[in-house]
């Protein structure tokens, strides 16, 4: 059978080459005393390369040890090298080594490509180096790594035992070795050291790469925190990045460090500050101070606009407000707001019952509302009589319109109006309104109101001129 022409021999120690050309996606076939083991390798979330690794090492040390293995201890092992691949997986000793390698070198060099030259920078290259596009990286080195150290074991166990070139050996048809032991003691090692070479030189020119890559990826952790970068910038960096296309990562990378430079992205957080948050609330501020001026000035019954801060993000405001005192300020004054926003109904309500308690008592009679009439020949004008009691100001002082003639006009619950028209009854209508007065100031505390809008006019105050220099920054 051995000599057999028709037959292929391939023993335990032949089967070793096929480890040489293992790849995460391969399917790898070893064979002892003709049983073929198949093992599917894919993708997982395991550095894969580590299995190959391990199982070509404990071939080779077993093989140039000579154990012989029988076929009902194979099983053994294949455990064996399967724990020894978990182990490296877990463990990771050369990526480990490499990442805190490249973390010295960034702790003792500058940055030699790029512009941020600053100590302070060197942190955001040693932070890429923990991110899963620099991990990539390091670890296409490691499967170099193991690589080279296979073919290298791999070259030493040829040269130096004749057990291993013994079964290397090939024969011809005619039974004649192809190569005898002491051709395969020159020729691998000889191919071997040519493939450690070309490895070699392979290893430092990617290790310079990666060296370079983490200084890009650094570029781009800097960008997270820097406020100088557009988010446009950041957004596209980060997307190349991740699918560890270096080329158009390098061309964003030296954009973000102009805009650094420039600090673009300040002005163009300014623009977007001014057009979300500082402008809405200037042009608020001066519908508040308006409105602030009317209630105590004019007497007006009003409520306070209060759209522009309820309407802005949260996250927004937070955001673009790096004051955390301002928020807090402004915060005051939308809750002073609310606060007096509510009183208006409120107090309308109470001041109409005490009008409609007191009429009814005055008159005799079932009495709604007292409206207070200027009137002409075709139209007449009332004054809301409990918004003249909130202000204290009688009627006559609200009137700005020509009259021919006054009347009071009862409103009773019957939705029926009676109307007195004669001057004594409009006379009569001040003893009542000296009633309503009294009993408004005693039962209700109307200067509360005009002190919480004072209060509202001061935080305003202050704040309208802080708004108006933040607009003024968009034209720096």
């Amino acid at each position: 059978m051995e000599n057999d022409p028709n037959v292929y021999r391939w023993e335990w120690g032949q089967s070793l080459l096929h480890p040489l050309l293992w790849g995460p996606h391969a399917v790898n076939v070893i064979n002892l005393k003709y049983e073929f083991v198949m093992m599917a390798i894919g993708e997982t979330l395991l550095k894969i390369t580590d299995y190959p690794f391990a199982y070509s090492l404990i071939g080779i040390l077993t093989l140039w040890i000579g154990i012989d293995i029988p076929d009902d201890k194979f099983p053994y092992l294949l455990a064996i090298s399967g724990s020894l691949g978990t182990l490296l997986v877990i463990s990771n000793p050369i990526g480990r080594y490499l990442a805190n390698t490249l973390k010295h070198n960034f702790n003792r060099r500058s940055f030699a490509s790029f512009q941020s030259n600053q100590d302070n920078n060197f942190k955001y290259c040693i932070q890429a180096i923990e991110t899963n596009s620099i991990k990539t990286e390091i670890n296409k080195i490691v499967s170099l790594m193991y690589f080279a150290l296979i073919i290298a074991l791999f070259g030493f166990a040829v040269g130096l035992s004749d057990t291993v070139s013994t079964n290397l050996v090939f024969y011809q048809e005619n039974n004649l070795p192809l190569c005898d032991s002491d051709c395969i003691k020159l020729t691998i090692p000889s191919v071997a050291l040519i493939f450690l070479v070309i490895l070699i030189i392979v290893l430092i020119k990617d290790w310079s790469k990666v060296i370079y890559y983490a200084e890009i990826a650094g570029i781009y952790q800097l960008s997270i925190s820097s406020e100088f970068v557009t988010s446009v910038s950041r957004s596209n960096m980060e997307r190349p990045i991740q699918q560890n296309d270096w080329r158009t990562a390098e061309e964003w990378a030296n954009i973000i460090e102009h805009e650094i430079k420039t600090q673009k992205g300040t002005k163009e957080f300014t623009l977007e500050s001014v057009r979300k948050i500082y402008r809405p609330l200037y042009e608020e501020s001066m519908q508040i101070q308006t409105t602030a001026e009317n209630i105590l000035n004019n007497k007006t019954n009003a409520i306070f606009p209060s759209e522009a801060w309820n309407t802005i993000d949260p996250i927004t405001q937070n955001t673009m407000i790096k004051d955390q005192k301002l928020i807090n300020k402004i915060q005051q004054l939308y809750k002073e707001i609310e606060d007096y926003n509510k009183n208006p109904t409120t107090l309308e309500n109470q001041i109409k019952s005490i009008i409609h308690r007191e009429a009814t008592k005055f008159y005799g009679m079932n009495v709604d509302d007292v409206h207070y009439y200027f009137k002409e020949k075709t139209r007449g004008y009332s004054p809301a009589l409990w918004d003249c009691l909130r202000t204290k100001q009688h009627p006559l002082e609200r009137n700005t319109q020509p009259y021919d003639y006054r009347s009071i006009e009862l409103k009773t619950s019957d939705k029926v109006s009676k109307e007195l028209k004669d001057p004594e009854e409009v006379a009569k209508f001040d003893n009542l309104w000296g009633i309503l007065l009294e009993k408004t100031s005693t039962e209700l505390n109307l200067s509360e109101l005009e002190d919480k809008v004072r209060v509202i006019q001061s935080l305003n105050d202050e704040l309208k001129p802080i708004f108006e220099e933040q607009i003024k920054k968009q034209w720096l």
